[in-house]
């Protein structure tokens, strides 16, 4: 039995894990999860902070000899028990995570910079960051869920399932091969070029990928792709991947009407099919169900969700809360799953500190057995400049000497993974 089919298992005929279905006790909620050792993934931290996930329904309680408990306001719930040789849910947890990788945990709403009446752009870049650190400052400690700068409560929820189906089960799930070979976890270099100081600055990034023959993917905004033909070209001929971000960076395109959408897409269709592109990035991080449901006729995949986020313009205390893909409707979905670079410039963090919690991450990651990508922007203020390209060379540097990580393109991230549903 595949090890990642819930479903399978709840309709398995000895019904050895299920889920509970009875009064509904809370819906929608944020709760402190405390996990006994039985149900613990080896990789989950253990110290004293506290651990918090959404439930999307938490039922009446069955009890038994609990597992995992749910705690909210002071009063425990028990969210997992084992009972006369079964094993009971007490929250849906296929809902709650179909609820998390889609987001559907927070109320959305449209960014104030994606009215503005005029590009963003014209701000300087050192005003759109002050702007970012003072409105963060404002958030501190109001966004619980998800955590910082990781959170895997997916991953949490599929292994707690995975593992209570073994204490109760003779059968021996079958676990998915995800990668190939004997690598234990992918790494995806990716970068936002959507000005025409990052466009300039390609080459001082792509040199040093170079000098460890490492490939990326490069996802160029439509509007810059003309002016960056022969630099694009060389990076496509030398095995790099070019993608799509958007049509000009001004976070109208998730928020337009779907043939709206179509049109800017269908002004760069030559260019897709020169640079043989697969997938897309949305400017801002931006994602709405309109903007998804277009691209799957026009990408194999889509890079836009992150798996938390806390510093951002655009989608602050946002996240699918996995390291893995995932589909959306028949469009993979590959979420970026390191801090980017902007996020961590205006948490306040040195260069130094961004390479340790970058590599901290990467080594969480390979325990889980994920993919990491990495987004950084080659704009001057950003990653282009020369402090960070010394730290993207130790970065790079450090990857390339584990033999247990693999980096690739994003495209090849997404073959991997049609693979191994096929497989």
């Amino acid at each position: 039995m595949n090890a990642e089919n819930f479903s399978n298992i709840l309709e398995q005929p000895d019904e050895l894990v299920t889920v509970n279905t009875g009064k509904v006790l809370f819906s929608n909620q944020i709760f402190e999860i405390r996990l006994d050792y039985r149900l613990r993934p080896p990789w989950m931290v253990l110290d004293n902070s506290k651990r918090f996930i959404y439930i999307s329904k938490l039922f009446q309680p069955v009890k038994g000899d609990v597992l995992a408990w749910l705690c909210k306001d002071g009063r425990k719930y028990p969210a997992v028990v084992r009972q006369s040789g079964k094993i009971i849910f007490n929250f849906d947890i296929e809902q709650t995570i179909t609820r998390i990788l889609r987001e559907q945990y927070l109320a959305k709403k449209r960014p104030l910079m994606s009215r503005l009446p005029f590009h963003h752009h014209r701000f300087p870049a050192s005003v759109r960051v002050w702007v970012l650190k003072t409105l963060n400052k404002l958030k501190q400690g109001k966004v619980v869920f998800p955590s910082w700068p990781a959170d895997n409560s997916v991953d949490l929820l599929r292994f707690m399932f995975m593992q209570a189906f073994q204490l109760v089960s003779k059968e021996q799930l079958k676990k998915t091969k995800k990668w190939p070979l004997d690598v234990k976890s992918i790494v995806c270099l990716s970068h936002d070029v959507d000005t025409i100081d990052a466009a300039r600055n390609i080459e001082k990034v792509a040199f040093i990928e170079e000098e460890f023959n490492l490939k990326s993917t490069w996802f160029i905004t439509g509007n810059k792709l003309s002016q960056s033909k022969k630099t694009l070209n060389y990076l496509h001929d030398n095995g790099n991947e070019i993608a799509l971000h958007g049509h000009n960076h001004d976070f109208k395109l998730p928020f337009l009407k779907i043939e709206e959408i179509e049109q800017r897409l269908k002004i760069y269709r030559v260019y897709m099919e020169d640079y043989n592109m697969t997938g897309f990035r949305s400017p801002g991080m931006l994602r709405t169900t309109e903007l998804l449901k277009v691209l799957a006729t026009y990408f194999r995949y889509d890079s836009t969700f992150v798996d938390t986020e806390r510093y951002s313009f655009t989608t602050p205390g946002e996240g699918c809360c996995t390291v893995f893909p995932f589909n959306v409707g028949p469009l993979l979905e590959i979420p970026v799953t390191l801090p980017m670079d902007i996020s961590l410039a205006v948490a306040g963090l040195s260069e130094q500190q961004m390479l340790e919690l970058w590599l901290r991450k990467i080594r969480l990651i390979k325990q889980i057995g994920g993919v990491a990508v990495l987004n950084t922007h080659t704009d001057s203020h950003l990653s282009a400049q020369p402090s960070m390209l010394k730290i993207y060379q130790k970065l790079l540097d450090t990857i390339s000497q584990d033999k247990s990580l693999k980096v690739a393109t994003l495209n090849k991230v997404a073959g991997y993974w049609k693979r191994r549903d096929e497989d």
